[in-house]
């Protein structure tokens, strides 16, 4: 992994994500990884949130960690956990995000929307959540065809395409959003300017 960072890091990118599985799983070889990569990029996890805890927090803060990424697929608690099948999914949600911001780490909740979630008023409820657990930016991502959803018909249709669209636009463009997180969408820039 060092391996491969430094030759990213040569390359010219500043900007690195560690995901997996669970990056957390493995910490102490994600705290040396933090730290190899830190010096002049900035390093973010893309996790679950399951145990992290104020102290794990505290620690990659300290070994020169950016941000969190936190995945929440859905802003009512029971909404999470029956996605996540685990009933304590949204408690460890909502404690990473507390103890990242705690710790000073950038912090954003990762929003795979599918079809049963998006609608006006979930994607409201979602934004009003992340401005009240204060965190830096939500980051909506379209279902796609892997992994456990390997061969499902899980894409969006569409109007639905269309309705994030504008929901992302909004989020960013409109005076009424000025105190909530910024939104990013991967799927809106890349119809329009390519893959990222």
């Amino acid at each position: 992994i060092k391996s491969i960072i430094t030759k990213i890091k040569d390359s010219g990118v500043r900007h690195i994500q560690l995901s997996g599985g669970e990056p957390l799983e493995r910490f102490e070889d994600l705290l040396g990884i933090v730290r190899f990569s830190s010096p002049g990029t900035d390093i973010w996890i893309l996790t679950s949130g399951y145990g992290l805890s104020a102290e794990k927090a505290m620690k990659l803060k300290k070994a020169g960690l950016t941000g969190a990424d936190i995945s929440l697929d859905h802003w009512e608690a029971e909404g999470h956990n029956r996605s996540r099948n685990n009933t304590d999914a949204f408690f460890w949600v909502r404690e990473a995000v507390k103890n990242c911001c705690e710790a000073g780490l950038v912090t954003s909740l990762s929003l795979c929307a599918f079809r049963s979630f998006v609608s006006p008023y979930n994607l409201e409820k979602y934004a009003d959540l992340a401005r009240e657990w204060n965190v830096g930016f939500i980051r909506l991502l379209e279902p796609r065809q892997a992994g456990r959803f390997a061969g499902m018909d899980i894409e969006l249709e569409p109007e639905q395409i269309s309705l994030l669209e504008s929901f992302y636009q909004d989020a960013n463009l409109s005076d009424r959003y000025l105190t909530y997180p910024v939104v990013t969408y991967p799927g809106y820039n890349q119809r329009r300017s390519g893959c990222f």
